[in-house]
């Protein structure tokens, strides 16, 4: 492509998404004290409150990130078993509640992300029931403990690799392929792109560098539409992020998020925010993370866990995936089914 078409796509591209910016509610591109005071969260009766998409994703990603911080006292392999539940593509709703049933179960022998499984069918009646979605639900009908288990075994593989590489494509490759090449069952680039981003914030993956090194994922709407736009390369997509980053002065992260977001086809979704949880603001530079309370005040009493392996049968409940030697010929020929129409 010329070098002058594309310059005028992009900025045609960065005036589409400065209207958005101007239009609508209120755009939140950085949590801090007082942006959250200027969303009124600390003002409603409901448990939940549903924004329009913001610029920045940290919103979306706040349920899950607390999730792992409060629920698993530092045990990384249970913080893990929290975020594979992503794949399933849940609403945030009935990600939250159905993993407080699925953590408040204590007499079973089952992985949590099987018991996430059966609390959310029983409640909603499939893994992505409980409303207010932010994508469309596409979890399949379901799968095999093992290929379950083996992706959690390959996660923990892949952020031991993410930790000594700063090449984001390659890790989410690995991550993005199948099941037997070392990869994730029902992970895809965004979700990939996703789970890896949460895994940095969280600390559980440490090299930071993985939350700027951020891309357009192939396979989504956004890059079929940027491609019907003309912008039609993985490159030339990524030139257009380095345009918008340098022009709006804003993170790469937040680009990409908001060209999204620009491009939706009229498909209503929603950034679900718990009231009775917490926001977190992350410096993508420093990587200081700090907690907000839904009132906008700095909660610097909260516990950020060391991350840490099980290291008794006591801490950890069902197959032991991530002991050395585990293979999953324990649970083979057994399914998992991600809703109850069958």
């Amino acid at each position: 492509m010329p070098k002058l078409r594309l310059s005028r796509l992009c900025r045609d591209m960065t005036k589409r998404v400065l209207a958005w910016y101007r239009s609508g509610p209120l755009r939140v591109s950085t949590i801090n004290r007082q942006t959250i005071r200027s969303l009124n969260l600390n003002n409603s009766d409901d448990r939940f409150i549903y924004l329009s998409p913001q610029p920045t994703k940290d919103f979306y990603y706040a349920i899950i990130v607390f999730i792992m911080f409060g629920s698993t006292g530092g045990n990384v392999c249970l913080a893990l078993e929290i975020l594979y539940c992503l794949m399933l593509t849940p609403s945030m709703t009935g990600y939250a509640i159905g993993m407080e049933e699925a953590l408040a179960e204590v007499d079973t022998n089952d992985n949590l992300f099987f018991r996430f499984v059966r609390c959310t069918k029983t409640l909603f009646g499939s893994v992505g029931g409980g409303g207010h979605t932010r994508r469309q639900v596409s979890s399949g009908r379901g799968t095999t403990k093992a290929n379950i288990l083996q992706s959690l075994i390959n996660l923990l593989k892949i952020i031991e690799f993410a930790n000594t590489t700063d090449d984001t494509t390659i890790v989410i490759a690995k991550m993005t392929s199948g099941v037997g090449s070392g990869g994730l069952y029902g992970v895809g680039n965004l979700i990939a792109h996703e789970m890896l981003h949460i895994l940095v914030i969280t600390g559980i993956v440490t090299n930071r560098i993985h939350v700027t090194n951020t891309q357009i994922s192939r396979g989504t709407a956004t890059y079929a539409r940027l491609v019907n736009l003309g912008i039609r390369s993985a490159t030339h997509q990524a030139l257009l992020l380095d345009w918008m980053e340098r022009l709006l002065n804003l993170p790469r992260q937040v680009c990409e998020n908001v060209i999204c977001e620009t491009l939706r086809d009229g498909r209503e979704v929603y950034d679900t925010i718990d009231t009775h949880g917490r926001l977190y603001g992350y410096n993508y530079t420093t990587g200081e993370l700090k907690v907000y309370r839904m009132s906008g005040r700095v909660d610097n009493q909260y516990p950020i866990p060391q991350w840490r392996m099980p290291t008794a049968d006591e801490e950890y409940q069902g197959e032991r995936w991530f002991m050395d030697g585990y293979t999953t010929s324990n649970v083979d020929g057994e399914f998992v089914f991600f809703s109850n129409r069958v």
